[in-house]
């Protein structure tokens, strides 16, 4: 577990495992975010990001980079991707590298997360095709489900299952 609201803490975290432990079975990119009371950024060492996009799409590249260049290859990086990323709004076309974070002033919390979204999967397709992914490591995206989860609930309302249902995540990591 790492604190991903600040880039250079979970990079540091990244770094950190590295040297105390001896192996890593399944990296699991699951936290997300939809702030609502953004556009929020936070300022560090590599950079200012917006909050949603530093949380939901800096942070999973990041870990999984570093993890992908250590000798510690886990066996299955997965990350939590959403059914949503099929509407990232003035991006749906084509990326707008120079507003991924909203620069030119249209963003919207939703909008934000989705766009997210479908960072995360183009990061899997994006290790992917530079070779970064040994033939023994799994990596993957996947929508897991919709859960009244409290980022639900703040931004939808109830409008999924309960979360005492959910366990998708748990059957990807375990084969179970």
């Amino acid at each position: 577990m790492a604190d991903i609201e600040e880039v250079k803490f979970f990079a540091d975290e990244a770094t950190e495992f590295f040297s105390n432990e001896n192996s890593l079975d399944c990296l699991i990119n699951n936290a997300s975010i939809i702030d609502m009371d953004g556009p929020n950024t936070s300022s560090d060492m590599f950079g200012r990001f917006e909050r949603t996009f530093q949380v939901n799409a800096v942070a999973p590249f990041i870990l999984s980079q570093r993890f992908l260049k250590a000798d510690k290859v886990p066996q299955r990086i997965i990350t939590t991707s959403a059914q949503s990323h099929i509407k990232p709004g003035p991006h749906k076309l084509a990326l707008d590298y120079q507003n991924l974070q909203f620069e030119k002033g249209d963003w919207d919390p939703k909008v934000a997360y989705y766009l997210s979204k479908l960072l995360n999967i183009m990061m899997n397709t994006g290790f992917y095709y530079k070779g970064m992914i040994p033939s023994d490591t799994t990596m993957l995206a996947f929508h897991p489900g919709v859960y009244n989860t409290k980022m639900l609930l703040g931004a939808y309302g109830k409008v999924g299952v309960e979360v005492e249902e959910a366990n998708p995540t748990f059957e990807l990591a375990t084969g179970d």
